[in-house]
C-alpha cells in the first residue's frame, strides 16, 4: 500500500501541468532574486529551505519544510470549521534596519496558471461542496481566517504575512481582486496581493510590483 501510495504521488508530480506548475513557481523566485540584486541597499531573498530561525510551537520542523497552513473560518457566515490551503513557496525579504538587525517581510507564493477558478457560482458557494473543490477564493478565505486567528504565528511562527498570486493576465487579476471585495470579509489592507506575468516583467528596475485587493499599488522592494 505505501508503495502504491508513492507511486501515485510521483505520477501525480510528473503531470504536464504539474510540471508546468514547478516551471512558473521557480521562475517567480529566479525573478525576485534577480530584482533584489537590482535593487541593492541590502535586500536579501531568503529561500523557504533557509528559514530555519523560525521555531513553530510544538516543536515542529521549520516552517521552510512544511507548507500546509490551517485555521478555523471566520469570514464566511456562521460556518467555523477548520480549513487549510498549502502556498506553492514560502519566502521573506529582508533589509538592514538602523542600529543594527534585520526587518523580515514573510510571503506565500499562489501561482496560478489561468485554469482554476476564481469563485465559483452563487448557488455553489452555498454547499458543503465549496470547502471540498478546488477554487481561489477558497484559498483566500482560509488566509484570510488564518490572519485573522493568528493561526500563522502558532503554524510557522511569522508575525505578518502577504499571499502574492501571480496569474495569468491582468483580467484574471481584476476578477481575483473582484471575488475578495464581494466575498471576502476582514481583509487587513495588503494581506491579499496580485499581478500578473507582464506587469511583474515589465517593471522598472528593482521592483516587483503587485496590487491588493482593492486596486492599490504595492512594490515588494
Amino acid at each position: 500500500e505505501i508503495a502504491s501510495q508513492r507511486w501515485v504521488q510521483k505520477n501525480r508530480e510528473l503531470r504536464p501541468t504539474t510540471i508546468q506548475h514547478a516551471i512558473s513557481t521557480s521562475k517567480f523566485i529566479a525573478m525576485v532574486a534577480r530584482k533584489v540584486l537590482e535593487a541593492g541597499q541590502g535586500w536579501q531573498l531568503h529561500y523557504q529551505e533557509e528559514l530555519t530561525w523560525l521555531k513553530p510551537k510544538g516543536g515542529d520542523a521549520p516552517a521552510g519544510l512544511r507548507n500546509t497552513l490551517r485555521a478555523k473560518v471566520q469570514n464566511w457566515g456562521n460556518y467555523r470549521e477548520e480549513e487549510g490551503t498549502a502556498p506553492d513557496k514560502i519566502f521573506a525579504l529582508s533589509q538592514p534596519k538602523d542600529g543594527g538587525g534585520r526587518r523580515y517581510a514573510y510571503f506565500f507564493l499562489e501561482i496560478d496558471e489561468g485554469t482554476e477558478t476564481v469563485a465559483p457560482g452563487a448557488e455553489r458557494m452555498k454547499q458543503a461542496s465549496f470547502w471540498r473543490d478546488t477554487s481561489l477564493l477558497r484559498k483566500f478565505i482560509v488566509y484570510v481566517s488564518a490572519y485573522l486567528t493568528k493561526a500563522h504565528v502558532q503554524r510557522f511562527d511569522i508575525d505578518v504575512f502577504r499571499v502574492l498570486t501571480v496569474t495569468t493576465t491582468e483580467g484574471r487579476v481584476r476578477a481575483m481582486q473582484e471575488a475578495c471585495q464581494s466575498y471576502v470579509k476582514d481583509v487587513r489592507p495588503g494581506l491579499l496581493l496580485f499581478s500578473d506575468w507582464e506587469t511583474l516583467c515589465s517593471a522598472r528596475v528593482g521592483a516587483i510590483e503587485f496590487s491588493d485587493h482593492l486596486g492599490r499599488q504595492v512594490s515588494l522592494l
